[in-house]
């Protein structure tokens, strides 16, 4: 059977991305956390399975409605959580500007940066995979490998704007309909409108350059072998 490499390279990044971007998302979350100081983060993802520091299945039943996933700090027997949800939104940190949340004394700085850096590690690591894909050309590995980490700031994009334009939620239908990455910003002191401009440049200059550095990479190979193209199993 013959595969077509741009098959390949349009079906890899569609089923890997969404999927990857909801634990690197957490991650940046629980990361951050961790760096801060804060003490035991969790990872859980729909339908309520922890995966980090271990995995565990038994929070299904208490899953909140519309959640892609959520990151818990246990401060001694009081849990403060950072997730997608707004059936959490009283007791998420970015909602809370004085700095207390769940009777947990933080500061709003940190709270911020936690909240920021969901959508904050996937630019970063977007921006990573693009740098790897301009120094390795006509690589197909790479360029199979790097193609869903260099989509990944689609995160940064669809969470602050879908919300924010549409009313959408983070992934149209599913997640938050609260525009995370704005609200961390402007907590940070960043003006509001200058906050939705820089990620609407962020969303123009990066499709741009993602789009031109993704055709030269795949026109590259192409050039470089006719037959590059063809796998069989």
């Amino acid at each position: 059977m013959k595969l077509n490499l741009k098959l390949i390279f349009i079906i890899v990044p569609i089923c890997t991305v969404l999927p990857l971007s909801v634990i690197t998302h957490e991650l940046g979350h629980a990361l951050t956390g961790d760096a801060l100081g804060w003490d035991r983060p969790t990872i859980s993802v729909w339908p309520g399975w922890q995966v980090y520091p271990e995995f565990n299945s038994s929070s299904q039943a208490n899953w909140p409605s519309n959640a892609i996933a959520q990151t818990t700090f246990s401060f001694h027997s009081t849990q403060l959580r950072i997730e997608n949800s707004p059936a959490y939104q009283a007791q998420n940190i970015q909602f809370q500007p004085a700095g207390i949340v769940t009777s947990v004394s933080v500061s709003e700085t940190e709270s911020a940066w936690v909240s920021l850096m969901g959508s904050g590690l996937n630019w970063i690591l977007s921006i990573s995979a693009l740098c790897v894909l301009v120094l390795f050309k006509n690589n197909k590995t790479i360029l199979i490998s790097c193609t869903p980490f260099a989509l990944l700031y689609y995160d940064l994009v669809f969470y602050a704007l879908l919300p924010t334009f549409f009313g959408l939620r983070h992934w149209i239908w599913w997640g938050s309909h609260h525009a995370e990455p704005l609200l961390a910003m402007t907590q940070l002191g960043v003006n509001l409108n200058l906050a939705v401009v820089t990620i609407c440049l962020i969303a123009l200059l990066q499709s741009v350059l993602t789009l031109k550095v993704l055709t030269a990479q795949f026109n590259g190979i192409n050039l470089r072998n006719q037959h590059s193209y063809d796998f069989y199993c």
